[in-house]
């Protein structure tokens, strides 16, 4: 019994230590336009512009909810 409370006492403290690591932020571009080029079926290629979205179509409501949330309702057109 004492050594299963020492085990699960070491293994807080791991996962205490592990936890408060340090952690890298990825870098974010705002306001990049970026391109990618998509390959279909069909083997046709094109080019998909990953600029922010001007409209937005919401087909459910709980999207809609998560639309007002983030603020983008100006955005929403249907």
């Amino acid at each position: 019994m004492k050594q299963i409370t020492v085990y699960c006492l070491l293994f807080t403290v791991y996962l205490l230590l592990v936890g408060c690591g340090e952690q890298e932020q990825p870098e974010v571009i705002k306001n990049a336009t970026l391109a990618r080029q998509v390959i279909d079926a069909t083997g046709q290629s094109f080019d998909i512009d990953a600029s922010p979205p001007e409209r937005i179509i919401s087909l459910t409501p709980s999207v809609t909810q998560n639309i007002y949330s983030l603020e983008e309702q100006d955005k929403l057109v249907g």
